[in-house]
């Protein structure tokens, strides 16, 4: 501040034709060029970009001195145009003429020239989060990239935006979203900015399906997501309507179902849990906060309890496996997830991961409603059900019996064996099945509790 007051107390003092002169008298004696190199100039602010022009126009006459001015000229001319709008409808463009003595345009960069630019970029971003694609993901994003974000890949500064974005967002997100779709969600965001507004304020009406009930009319939800998507499209400056479109469709089914009337049932859901995608309701808010809520669990954490249920040998409580993952609050989900992940996985860690639950069962809350199977308490016992079905027919008897051991709640066990004893003697390989003669022992079990 001490300078700025130096600085205005002596420029009054001196009047500033005469300082003027002295100037270009020093550069006559020196005969050296300026030459003064303003980049960014549309990065400015309008009145920033005013101001800066005005300076330039007082100040291009000086001898041994030349301005190189670097912008995007649209974007300059557009904000000159609504300062001096009054004069005539091209005033920013003829603003520009008078001071610009020679205009020089960039050649246009060969469009693949540009995309392999920006996949050097995706390169880095991936290589720093140390994600690896598959040959599969790779091929995938590629292509849907080429085919949605080519025509708009403009400029180096694009994709230099786009790298750095996925920089930001990919080591945050590692295992929490599906990898290729996340890459496609942050080039709307740097590509077509309206949409992405749209879908970032907008989660009820991309997630999920359509309700299939058969008395229900989905015509008018439709009707209002086409709408809303068309007016944002309307915003993208360079977009085709129906490549947008075309792309939405790729990630969004309800957005299929709007355009194409195409019916997807409940079953879907749990496919698009278990690929982490953005139209799945679990997961679509990851994508545009960031961040994992905290009625949500990561699945970075479910993949650590599931590793730690390998290696949990003595059963003591103090180590349960749960113990830094459930809480109140996400026990709901933490439940649905690892519904999602239980088929399949090894017998040992199946019967791990039983009696953690068992152990915490009096952590699960039970809500008084309607349905009750929704609440984390039943559908713990229901969870319970689905991991037997991974042990060896021979043993599960008897690790069943294991878990009503480890339970911390009677009911609890009274809700499994509800699920367990679902007995269809005609058809015996019936997933929820164990023997007749195994549901009676099961019985008698539970009353010598």
């Amino acid at each position: 501040s001490e300078v700025g007051q130096a600085i205005s107390g002596f420029i009054p003092t001196v009047e500033l034709e005469k300082l003027k002169e002295r100037i270009e008298s020093a550069l006559e004696t020196t005969k050296k060029r300026v030459l003064i190199l303003i980049d960014d100039v549309d990065r400015l602010e309008k009145t920033e970009i005013h101001a800066l022009f005005r300076l330039v126009k007082l100040t291009a006459d000086f001898k041994y001195t030349a301005y190189i001015l670097a912008f995007d000229k649209d974007i300059v001319t557009s904000s000159l145009q609504e300062r001096y709008s009054n004069s005539t409808n091209n005033a920013g463009e003829a603003f520009l003429e008078k001071i610009i003595q020679v205009p020089l345009y960039l050649p246009l960069i060969d469009q693949s020239i540009l995309i392999n630019y920006c996949f050097q970029g995706v390169d880095q971003a991936l290589n720093m989060a140390e994600i690896e694609l598959t040959q599969d993901q790779a091929s995938n994003f590629a292509r849907l990239f080429t085919r949605y974000f080519g025509h708009s890949l403009s400029t180096p500064r694009k994709a230099k935006l786009y790298g750095n974005i996925l920089l930001f967002s990919l080591p945050i997100l590692k295992g929490e979203v599906n990898v290729v779709e996340l890459m496609l969600i942050e080039a709307i965001r740097v590509f077509y900015p309206p949409v992405y507004e749209l879908l970032r304020t907008n989660k009820d009406a991309f997630v999920g399906t359509f309700s299939e009930n058969r008395y229900s009319n989905n015509d008018h939800e439709k009707e209002k997501l086409k709408n809303a998507l068309e007016n944002a499209i309307d915003l993208c400056k360079g977009a085709t309507k129906e490549n947008i479109i075309s792309l939405l469709k790729e990630l969004f089914p309800k957005v299929i179902s709007s355009y194409q009337n195409t019916i997807y049932g409940s079953e879907w859901y749990s496919i698009w849990d278990k690929e982490q995608k953005v139209c799945a309701p679990n997961y679509y808010s990851r994508y545009f906060t960031y961040s994992i809520n905290s009625s949500d669990v990561s699945d970075t954490k479910l993949e650590e309890v599931l590793k730690e249920c390998e290696h949990w040998v003595n059963l003591r409580e103090d180590k349960n496996p749960l113990n830094e993952v459930l809480c109140d609050t996400n026990a709901e989900k933490l439940i649905q997830k690892l519904r999602v992940m239980a088929e399949g996985l090894a017998n040992n860690i199946s019967l791990s991961l039983c009696i953690a639950i068992a152990q915490k069962a009096k952590d699960l809350p039970y809500r008084l409603q309607l349905f009750d199977w929704f609440t984390p308490l039943i559908q713990g016992a229901m969870l319970i059900n689905e991991l037997v079905q991974n042990f060896e027919k021979g043993a599960r008897l008897d690790q069943i019996k294991l878990i009503f051991d480890h339970s911390s709640s009677l009911d609890f066990i009274l809700d499994i064996y509800k699920w367990l004893k679902k007995y269809d003697p005609e058809k015996p390989e019936e997933i929820n099945c164990l023997a007749e003669s195994e549901v009676n022992a099961l019985a008698i079990y539970i009353v010598d509790i």
